[in-house]
């Protein structure tokens, strides 16, 4: 008995459900899975460590989705995650003092005074 071919797509119910077993099956059979025209799917964490670095390969800049264009597309201006290096560095620089432990306990109000104002925000 053959084993099924494998069939990869992430928006299928069964795999949103439950992905585990299709993302073990492409570390397995496929750690480099082709998925239409543009896309591949690399699903072992070295291989995408690698790729995410290396900008001659691959790229965030025309946007996220598998069409590419997005920024075009949406009518948007770039975010920081269309953005390779050096135009992502330099952001990540400027806003990554924000989200420090420090910073974050600086913003955050104490537990018990957040949701007294969740409970009197929810009652209007």
């Amino acid at each position: 008995m053959s084993a099924s071919a494998l069939v990869y797509d992430p928006a299928d119910p069964a795999t949103i459900r439950s992905p585990f077993a299709i993302y073990r099956r492409l570390r397995d059979e496929a750690p480099l899975h082709r998925m239409g025209e543009r896309v591949w799917v690399l699903s072992r964490f070295a291989d995408v460590f690698t790729v995410a670095r290396d900008t001659d390969t691959s790229s965030s800049a025309q946007g996220l989705s598998s069409e590419g264009g997005d920024i075009e597309v949406l009518g948007l201006l770039p975010t920081i995650v269309m953005m390779d290096p050096p135009d992502h560095t330099a952001f990540r620089r400027l806003v990554s003092r924000g989200f420090t432990p420090a910073q974050w306990l600086r913003s955050s109000p104490p537990s018990g005074r957040s949701s007294s104002n969740a409970s009197r925000t929810c009652a209007r």
